[in-house]
């Protein structure tokens, strides 16, 4: 199943943090709502969500995350729905060489997506499993940052996918601002099952400011993220989503905002558009979408 928002939400939100004279141990937990409305889908009425992750890392040596999410695809009267449940864990380890200005950190994240849908009293289910390591090297003083991934993706009809991101990010305006571009490079096992496809590719450009001395209702972070390309069947490691819907993305736009409650609490709030293609039907849609996250670090 396809979401516009995080599998479990993180996209900078999972990220170690170091107090040298306390707790080693920093941990965060997240709970998250979604709601979606299509519009032009002959298939599609509406989509509900919640997510659940935990995250803790051990000072800046490593760390891991859980999570698990459900949704509820609501289908329109030529359709069924479509009801998923995933599971998400991943796992990190940072590296200072000697021989490099940066830290180096490996991350391996794994995904088990179980989707069912309903035909008067016959249910489908459909299992798919990925698996996605990568590399990410970032100087000590937070300037840029590349990473490259690689995920696999084995779907229960023979599907298999391949995908490579490459990502290189750099920090602008006295580190007020953050510029984030990631590729999608994507093959496919079997073009049959892949929508005619044998290859898609895609470009992710994601701006975040911060507001350094944000006052009132001011956010202290605002994010705009927007996609230039096509994806099918891609693995976001930002936002810990697979995608699994049987349509094309098709330059997908959104914009968060974040506010700091406290020393303890963070409260994100996105809104996005999703634009698809059901190329078997040949029905171009739009999922309007909102998305809430309420966490607490510890």
């Amino acid at each position: 199943m396809k979401h516009p928002f995080r599998f479990f939400i993180c996209t900078g939100l999972i990220l170690s943090s170091t107090t040298l004279f306390a707790d080693p141990w920093k941990m965060r937990l997240d709970l998250g709502g979604l709601y979606g409305s299509y519009s032009n889908s002959e298939l599609r009425d509406s989509v509900i969500g919640a997510d659940l992750f935990f995250a803790a890392d051990y000072f800046d040596q490593y760390g891991f995350t859980l999570g698990q999410n459900h949704s509820v695809v609501t289908a329109t009267r030529l359709s069924q729905d479509i009801s998923q449940q995933g599971w998400f864990a991943s796992g990190r380890q940072h590296f200072y060489p000697t021989s490099l200005p940066g830290i180096v950190t490996a991350r391996l994240d794994g995904y088990l997506t179980n989707s069912e849908t309903t035909f008067s009293a016959t249910t489908l289910q459909q299992q798919v499993q990925t698996l996605m390591p990568s590399i990410q090297f970032a100087d000590y003083t937070g300037r840029y940052l590349l990473d490259l991934g690689f995920a696999y993706s084995s779907y229960e009809n023979g599907l298999s996918v391949s995908q490579w991101t490459p990502t290189l990010a750099w920090e602008m305006n006295h580190k007020a601002d953050w510029l984030q571009v990631r590729g999608y490079l994507l093959d496919y096992s079997d073009s049959s099952t892949a929508q005619g496809r044998s290859s898609a590719q895609a470009v992710e450009l994601k701006w975040s400011h911060w507001f350094h001395s944000a006052k009132g209702l001011l956010p202290d972070r605002v994010q705009l993220n927007k996609v230039f390309g096509e994806r099918l069947y891609s693995v976001d490691p930002d936002v810990a989503a697979v995608y699994t819907l049987t349509d094309t993305d098709r330059g997908p736009l959104s914009l968060s905002a974040l506010w700091y409650v406290g020393t303890q609490w963070q409260v994100l709030l996105a809104a996005g558009v999703q634009n698809s293609t059901n190329n078997e039907i040949n029905n171009a849609y739009r999922n309007n979408y909102l998305y809430t996250d309420l966490a607490y670090v510890w």
